[in-house]
């Protein structure tokens, strides 16, 4: 996916008092850390107020890693071992795209890759920002991990999965899935409501998007209401052209 501080401040008026008295008292230090847990309370002493915020959770490792997936079952099909990985991950903070594909096998009557690589989605250079680039939702930090899918003769055409030796994520985990644009991609059967909802003119995006989610499963629901709103502006643009 995201995953806020208020200051408040107030007056006292004591012009008549007969003796104004002025004190000053130190601010309370607010620290961007983890809250050790080792050390022992100290009675009546002053606690500084600890903010752990997605910056610090992100670009702190020993603060928060992004659990692995457990060691690979066999998978009946592909989508299966898909569905599970992707999960998995959604589920704990990361997203998975994938890389490269090699080797060729029928698989029921269907030709599809033996092997399926996939990295991080945050992998790759970090773009630098420059006039006329969009901005990307997902911040690339260059992570190096990667899981590898295989379905070999011996496994009898079943489905493994295996991460890559030394290939941890190099950064936290998001906040929430819809950090990820992979998590936030519209089902089949969503993008045909869409349509079908697109034809209502008067239909704000707001009740657009909440027509869609109530159908969704909670799965399938991460989308954002900009998502929707793009992509009813799509189907549009798209019905004027076919009709010039």
């Amino acid at each position: 996916m995201t995953m806020m501080d208020r200051d408040a401040s107030a007056e006292h008026d004591d012009s008549q008092s007969p003796k104004a008295v002025t004190s000053t008292v130190e601010p309370v230090p607010i620290v961007e850390a983890a809250i050790p847990t080792d050390a022992a309370p100290i009675a009546n002493a002053a606690v500084p107020i600890v903010r752990v915020t997605a910056a610090v959770l992100e670009n702190n490792a020993s603060l928060s890693r992004i659990t692995l997936p457990p060691p690979s079952p066999l998978f009946d099909t592909f989508e299966e071992l898909y569905n599970f990985l992707q999960g998995f991950h959604r589920d704990h903070g990361a997203a998975i795209i994938r890389c490269a594909s090699r080797g060729r096998h029928d698989f029921d009557g269907q030709m599809g890759p033996t092997e399926v690589s996939y990295r991080c989605d945050r992998g790759g250079k970090p773009i630098t920002t420059s006039v006329g680039l969009r901005k990307s939702a997902t911040k690339r930090t260059g992570c190096p991990y990667r899981v590898t899918a295989k379905a070999t003769q011996a496994s009898d055409w079943k489905w493994t999965y295996k991460v890559s030796s030394g290939r941890d994520h190099n950064h936290g985990p998001s906040m929430h899935p819809s950090a990820h644009i992979i998590h936030r991609r519209r089902t089949p059967a969503q993008k045909e409501l869409e349509k079908s909802l697109s034809k209502h003119s008067k239909l704000p995006a707001r009740a657009m998007d909440n027509i869609i989610r109530d159908s969704s499963t909670p799965e399938n629901a991460f989308f954002t209401q900009k998502d929707i709103y793009n992509d009813r502006q799509r189907i549009r643009r798209s019905k004027m052209a076919a009709q010039a």
